[in-house]
């Protein structure tokens, strides 16, 4: 019979991965299933392929290592409508998002670098 303190500590080490998943589910899973993945996947395979909305041509070579320039391409298209000025309030809802997701990156690393956490998992 496991203890409660087990338990607890199961239910601990447990937690952090199955919120990560569920993330990751709804980061690319859902975006999977309402076919937004393969939108990108045709703008980039397209023959000449634009940034949706405009005419102008998806840059597709940044660095010459393929890869990575696939990665950026990509990104390249996902946040074409934030940067190009044509809804502001898209652009000051992500600058806003960004804001708050460094400030917690941020956060989660002076927490861990606390000299309390040296040796637990909080450790990065």
């Amino acid at each position: 019979m496991m203890t409660d303190t087990a338990h607890s500590n199961r239910v601990a080490a447990l937690l952090p991965l199955a919120i990560q998943l569920a993330g990751l589910y709804c980061m690319f899973g859902v975006a999977y299933q309402n076919g937004y993945i393969q939108s990108l996947i045709d703008i980039l395979t397209a023959k000449c392929p634009l940034l949706p909305g405009s005419t102008n041509p998806v840059l597709l070579q940044f660095f010459r290592i393929p890869p990575l320039d696939h990665l950026l391409s990509l990104a390249q298209v996902m946040y074409a409508n934030f940067t190009d000025g044509s809804s502001p309030k898209s652009s000051l809802y992500a600058l806003q998002f960004s804001g708050q997701l460094v400030s917690l990156s941020v956060i989660i690393w002076i927490e861990s670098a606390r000299m309390g956490n040296q040796k637990t998992k909080m450790f990065l």
